[in-house]
């Protein structure tokens, strides 16, 4: 900036000096060519002896020429010139405030590109924010079912015996059953339970229900009954055989997301001094068989 300004002073004064000097330069040369010109003027008459006497015309010729100096052209140049100089100034004064509002122009969309992205990354944290609230308010207000077994009768009084598995919503809206299946399963204290991939479930031991499914209110339960035959409860109790209560529920819940319950328990008898009040079902099993999952449709296969 102060360089721009040097500059352009040092132009305006130059231009002013040079009309000067130029001006000082021609007037001698312009006053010697007036002085032949009226010298001339003047011996034209007396070289022609037939021109009448116009010698007091002459005078006032000659001094009326002798003193038409070329100011008027002089002070016009000077005038343009100073003009031309000022043009310039002023041109070079716009051009500098034109590059400094490009400037302050530039740095301005620079902030206003950098507070684009900061708006544009705080509403995408802002909307994953509330992606990730809106998710947990599902699940936290959303239906869940839970299964669990009652207690098998005490003490044994014979005859066949009925198992109790209870399946309840304990989520805090509404459900809407599509599917539960039910089984109980007798096998040696050395056996284990098939892999989950493995199971077959039988047509009667799974139930649909069609279209939305059965609603299932907050804290409504419902109860699969199974028997077992007077052999097999004497085989319980005795402890020669260990029972097994497993299934499985699919639900959709309200937000219409659908949900699996996976479930199994076994059951410890009365056998060997064992505490009556610790006889019951409990949960046990694989991992597989003791899990909620999202699924997409049903995942039973039947035969």
């Amino acid at each position: 900036m102060r360089h721009l300004l040097i500059i352009l002073a040092a132009t305006f004064l130059l231009g002013q000096s040079r009309p000067e000097q130029q001006t000082a330069a021609q007037s001698p040369k312009r006053h010697a060519a007036n002085n032949q010109s009226a010298q001339s003027q003047t011996k034209k008459p007396a070289n022609n002896q037939i021109a009448p006497d116009t010698s007091t015309p002459s005078e006032t010729q000659f001094y009326t020429y002798y003193n038409q100096e070329p100011q008027g052209d002089e002070i016009a140049k000077e005038i343009s010139d100073g003009l031309l100089v000022a043009f310039t100034f002023a041109l070079g004064v716009v051009g500098y405030l034109q590059w400094r509002v490009l400037c302050k122009h530039e740095e301005w969309m620079q902030r206003h590109d950098a507070n684009l992205e900061k708006l544009a990354q705080s509403a995408k944290d802002n909307a994953e924010a509330a992606r990730k609230s809106l998710e947990n308010t599902m699940k936290a207000d959303r239906a869940r079912l839970v299964a669990d077994a009652e207690p098998l009768p005490l003490p044994y009084a014979g005859g066949s015996l009925r198992v109790n598995c209870r399946i309840t919503n304990v989520g805090r809206t509404l459900a809407w059953l599509t599917t539960k299946a039910t089984r109980t399963e007798l096998l040696d204290s050395d056996e284990r339970l098939p892999a989950i991939e493995e199971l077959v479930w039988k047509e009667n031991e799974v139930t649909r229900w069609p279209d939305k499914g059965a609603l299932f209110s907050v804290n409504g339960a419902i109860i699969s009954f199974l028997y077992l035959t007077n052999a097999e409860a004497a085989q319980v109790y005795q402890g020669t055989k260990t029972l097994w209560v497993y299934g499985f529920a699919e639900y959709r819940d309200t937000f219409g997301a659908n949900h699996g319950l996976r479930y199994c328990f076994r059951y410890v008898p009365q056998s060997g001094g064992i505490d009556p009040t610790i006889c019951r079902f409990y949960v046990d099993g694989p991992a597989a068989y003791n899990q909620e999952i999202d699924i997409e449709k049903p995942t039973a296969e039947t035969s």
